[in-house]
């Protein structure tokens, strides 16, 4: 593990605001699932998601919480060239009213719209709990990594 490429990855992961979220296929078992999400890091520095209860990715994670969620620099020409990382996590819907309720404020500073559906369409805010990450910081410079995630005491 290199200690060089926590600061790297941990910088992608505060400066992007979505990804592909990676699930577990309720209904063709075996195969992965991916789907775009937007996301925010909670007090904790992990990633913050809000999703439907109707959607695909949703179901997915209450029969398997184990999934990930790859972040990629968005203004890449060349994608492989240029940072990356997976984050390997174990989904967590939040249910406690006053961790909601700081997940929705923190939320809606980055994303605004969503207070607007929330409600209104039956969302519920999901931390993601990392295990692992995978960082790639261009060709060749590839990492495993235990702690990415940083506590944030002043958001």
């Amino acid at each position: 593990m290199s200690t060089n490429a926590i600061r790297p990855a941990r910088e992608l992961l505060l400066r992007e605001y979505r990804g592909v979220l990676s699930t577990h296929s309720k209904s063709m078992p075996g195969y992965p699932f991916g789907s775009v999400v937007p996301y925010c890091l909670d007090a904790h520095g992990n990633p913050l998601i809000l999703i439907s209860r109707i959607a695909q990715h949703t179901h997915n994670l209450q029969k398997d919480p184990k999934c990930s969620l790859l972040v990629g620099e968005r203004e890449a020409e060349d994608v492989q060239a240029v940072g990356r990382l997976t984050v390997m996590a174990e989904a967590h819907k939040l249910v406690d009213e006053a961790t909601v309720e700081a997940a929705a404020q923190r939320y809606y500073r980055y994303f605004p719209d969503a207070a607007n559906y929330h409600k209104a369409h039956d969302f519920d805010f999901w931390v993601l709990q990392p295990v692992r990450h995978r960082y790639i910081g261009g060709f060749g410079a590839i990492h495993w990594l235990d702690q990415v995630t940083l506590a944030n005491p002043f958001a």
